[in-house]
């Protein structure tokens, strides 16, 4: 899904998902949500099959604003799916991603989705959900990735600010074992553009930093890890599980 060594991370599949789950008019959202949570509650299907994996924004050709932007998955739906349905649902230890763990993240992200969609519209757990029912509010959401625990777990946080459809947030932590990704030693890797280290503004659409030492090492005679080097601000790739300037859209589309 996402390329790269930061234990913490969004790219650009989660920031599909944002976008699929808050752009839009109400009407948009509400359809979207409500389709999703009735195609998992009363119809079986599985969080792959009700998002938003055929993004067109997903597909490497994706144009942004300021030209094209190379970092999607440059994979189609169907394989989008299977890799969803594979490394991240599969309970098969020998098929997912997930080392150093058993479980069924399957059923864990299933509940999951459908546990952030009712918190997000103020809808009870138990609830008759149809596509055409009426909510409460249309709260964003935000997700982010940490990986390298020793399980698969879902954290989900909400909070309200005002009384209007919009006036509050829920937060999605993904928090996933070890996937694989050789761990990272420079916290600016050498191929970062120079404008992503200690930037100076925050006036982008969109935006994610981490802050830490330049680089951490793991020392011969304990095993323990050392960070060293400065201090620096860093915005990582989306490639790496950052995101872009700006947030990936939501495109539906047919394949060609």
């Amino acid at each position: 899904m996402v390329g790269g060594y930061y234990p913490l991370k969004k790219g650009s599949i989660f920031g599909v998902h944002e976008s699929w789950l808050n752009d839009g008019t109400d009407d948009d959202v509400r359809l979207r949500r409500l389709s999703a949570l009735d195609g998992m509650l009363n119809h079986g299907l599985g969080p792959a099959a009700v998002g938003p994996v055929d993004s067109l924004s997903l597909d490497r050709e994706y144009e942004g604003p300021g030209g094209p932007v190379l970092d999607g998955t440059s994979r189609t739906r169907a394989q989008r799916q299977e890799d969803l349905n594979g490394k991240w649902f599969s309970a098969d230890p020998e098929v997912n991603w997930w080392q150093g763990w058993t479980g069924d993240p399957g059923k864990i992200f299933a509940e999951g989705a459908v546990r952030v969609l009712q918190v997000s519209m103020g809808i009870d757990r138990h609830s008759t959900v149809s596509p055409d029912m009426q909510v409460s509010r249309l709260w964003p959401v935000e997700i982010t990735w940490v990986s390298g625990l020793d399980r698969f777990e879902i954290w989900i946080s909400w909070r309200e600010f005002g009384s209007g459809t919009r006036d509050g947030r829920v937060t999605v932590t993904i928090a996933t074992p070890d996937y694989g990704a050789p761990e990272y030693d420079a916290l600016a890797p050498s191929y970062l553009p120079l404008e992503r280290i200690n930037p100076q503004s925050s006036g982008s659409e969109y935006g994610m930093w981490v802050i830490g030492h330049e680089r951490t090492t793991i020392k011969e005679d304990t095993g323990s890890h050392e960070s060293v080097g400065d201090v620096v601000t860093v915005a990582p790739l989306e490639r790496d599980g950052g995101v872009l300037d700006f947030p990936r859209p939501y495109l539906a589309g047919e394949e060609t």
